[in-house]
């Protein structure tokens, strides 16, 4: 099959696939307008290149240890004989560091446990478990500079385990119709924090299910 990319092909099919969205008239306008601006400027202007033999929009279900079902869905898997890597589109504003824990700490943070669930759900993947995570990449498609296009990280064994906790403990919540309350946590960055290591040292204790 042709692979080749065709920048007006891409952009008609972007076309194409809002016009299928249920929005208004003047929605539409300013999405077609925005939508081939990014298009554009990605790339013409700041040269992004697609790999042709990467898989798109892949959907990932797996069972863990603990009898839980996961699913998932990538932008992109990268892969060779040794490696995989995969890439997440986002829109709106780059993240000048996502291993921010300043400022768009919050941001920072939930884009890294998106990585790490990716990474979780690779590793239990019948098509890429034997293969080593090698790069995570947020591309950020609004980028203003291709300096600011994309943002790697790779999540440590330590993230892996915990996050794999956290999803027992979360699951084991909701399995029960057991829901913390959160109100007393910032709503912020370190609260979320606070809530997480709480519910790790298994601080979060029942509570009557809310109806």
């Amino acid at each position: 099959a042709n692979r080749s990319f065709n920048l007006s092909s891409t952009i008609s099919a972007y076309e194409q696939a809002l016009d299928q969205e249920p929005i208004s008239t003047s929605s539409y306008d300013r999405y077609l307008v925005h939508g081939k601006d990014v298009l554009e400027r990605l790339f013409n202007d700041l040269s992004f290149k697609l790999d042709p033999l990467a898989v798109a929009e892949h959907k990932v279900d797996i069972v863990t240890s603990d009898n839980i079902k996961l699913t998932g869905k990538l932008d992109v898997i990268h892969s060779d004989s040794e490696n995989v890597w995969f890439d997440d589109y986002k829109t709106g504003e780059p993240l000048a560091n996502i291993e921010s824990i300043a400022k768009n700490s919050q941001k920072a943070w939930k884009q890294r446990s998106q990585i790490t669930f990716y990474a979780i759900l690779l590793g239990h993947s019948p098509n890429y478990s034997n293969k080593k995570l090698s790069e995570a990449n947020m591309i950020y498609v609004e980028a203003d500079k291709a300096i600011n296009l994309k943002r790697t990280y790779i999540p440590n064994a330590e993230e892996i385990v915990q996050l794999n906790q956290l999803i027992k403990i979360v699951w084991d919540h909701i399995h029960n119709l057991d829901f913390p309350d959160t109100s007393n946590y910032e709503q912020n960055y370190y609260g979320i924090k606070q809530f997480c290591a709480d519910l790790l040292d298994k601080k979060i204790y029942k509570n009557a299910p809310a109806f």
